[in-house]
């Protein structure tokens, strides 16, 4: 038996030194393709965070130029109504025989406005008419209800009388 191992004792270690290392390969290079996946998901992820952020800037940077715009927009809209209110005639308010005029002499010196009695009119009866209905409109229930409504508000506030048209 001695014989036998010393003949095929170097065949049968050289057989398990093969063994060994193909088994040793093969385990690194699962090992590898394992490292390689881990990597490629933290490649994925680091690309899907960059897409998030750069998502996350847009939308910052579209509403920084909404919030300009609007902010524009108001800047805008406050100069117009402040020329227009510079240039209203204040005049015949402060000299109105309804306001009895801007009370001077109750002012001090230092005061840098003007007090102002200001009386506030009504002028919807000017800018408002009747409506007038003839037997061959089609108006829903709703409509002629909403023009009986301003039929009988201006009769009580404008003293409108009907007029049979």
């Amino acid at each position: 038996m001695l014989t036998l191992i010393m003949q095929f004792g170097p065949w049968v270690l050289g057989a398990l030194g093969l063994l060994a290392g193909f088994i040793s390969h093969t385990r690194a290079k699962a090992a590898t393709a394992e490292a390689k996946q881990k990597v490629a998901e933290a490649q994925a992820a680091t690309e899907q965070a960059k897409t998030q952020t750069a998502e996350v800037r847009d939308g910052e940077a579209h509403v920084n130029a909404a919030a300009a715009r609007a902010g524009a927009e108001a800047s805008k809209e406050r100069a117009h109504v402040e020329n227009d209110v510079a240039a209203m005639p204040f005049a015949p308010l402060l000299t109105s025989c309804a306001t009895n005029g801007a009370d001077l002499a109750k002012t001090p010196a230092a005061e840098p406005l003007v007090q102002v009695k200001t009386r506030f009119v009504d002028t919807a009866c000017d800018w408002t008419k009747p409506i007038y209905v003839s037997s061959t409109d089609v108006l829903s229930d709703e409509t002629a209800k909403a023009i009986l409504a301003h039929s009988r508000a201006g009769a009580a506030q404008c003293g409108w009388k009907p007029t049979g048209r």
